[in-house]
């Protein structure tokens, strides 16, 4: 009887090890898959970034009067960003991690006095127009709807 009491007591240990392997294991992979989640999410909003960027480079290098009309989407990866751009790069920001995409040398109109580049926001439709201002060509980031 000592024999099946021992074996008993070992298989309890046992499983009672197998079960905190388990619950440790689970915590593990829903760590990983919420970073994985969040790095999708990131990745989304620089995609965003790296296509407006390509847009400015596109009508930089068109030339005096070349336009390009561009939608912003309301949420990347059901998530709200922030967008700016200014003469140095496009720059995204979501859940508070940020991305830059960085565009050719060009001057980019905005008011200082709002911050550090023209805010791009979600939803919105903008045109980016090429003019020459002063002999220097300027982009311009306009507003439309």
């Amino acid at each position: 009887m000592d024999e099946e009491g021992h074996l008993s007591v070992e298989f309890i240990i046992t499983i009672l090890v197998m079960i905190l392997m388990g619950m440790g294991m689970v915590d593990i992979v829903s760590e990983r898959m919420d970073l994985a989640y969040e790095a999708e999410k990131l990745s989304e909003a620089r995609f965003l970034a790296e296509k407006v960027a390509s847009n400015i480079n596109k009508v930089n290098s068109a030339g005096n009067g070349h336009e390009i009309k561009i939608t912003l989407p309301e949420k990347v990866g059901k998530s709200s960003y922030l967008l700016w751009v200014n003469s140095s790069g496009v720059y995204v920001e979501q859940g508070g991690r940020k991305g830059k995409a960085v565009i050719y040398p060009v001057n980019i109109w905005f008011n200082a006095s709002y911050g550090p580049g023209y805010r791009m926001m979600p939803g919105k439709t903008y045109r980016l127009l090429n003019k020459m201002n002063n002999g220097k060509t300027v982009i311009y980031i306009i507003n439309v709807k």
